[in-house]
Order: structure tokens, then C-alpha cells, then sequence
């Protein structure tokens, strides 16, 4: 599914660090893309977008994967 795919880590979620999930990426053929950015643009970017989403309901539709 993955193969000669990117796949972005976006952040750490659910105490799985991002070399962990690259090292995951790798396995399946992927190639994992890391970029360093500042911590203060992600989290006003990105940080608050979270609280617009249904967390439960999309950690929930993930279990199935994991």
C-alpha cells in the first residue's frame, strides 16, 4: 500500500516518537519525510486545528489499524 510512497510525519502523537514511526514507515517501502520546523509556527498552526476535529472519533477509527 505504501510502496514508493511519502509518507509526512507530521508530530508526535500517542507517545510514539517520530524516528519510532519512521523506522514503522521504512518496513512497508515508504519513504519517511522529516522536516525540523519551529515549534511555536506548528503549534499555531497546526495545535489548534485539533480542537476542530473529533479526536475520540477518529482515535476510535484508528484502533483498527494499529
Amino acid at each position: 500500500m505504501l510502496k514508493d510512497k511519502k509518507v509526512v510525519i507530521l508530530g508526535d502523537r500517542d507517545g510514539a516518537p517520530g524516528p519510532a514511526i519512521e523506522e514503522c514507515v521504512k518496513t512497508a517501502s515508504a519513504e519517511a519525510v522529516k522536516e525540523v520546523v519551529d515549534p511555536e509556527v506548528y503549534d499555531e498552526q497546526v495545535g489548534m486545528m485539533e480542537m476542530g476535529f473529533p479526536v475520540e472519533e477518529i482515535a476510535a477509527e484508528m484502533v483498527q489499524f494499529r
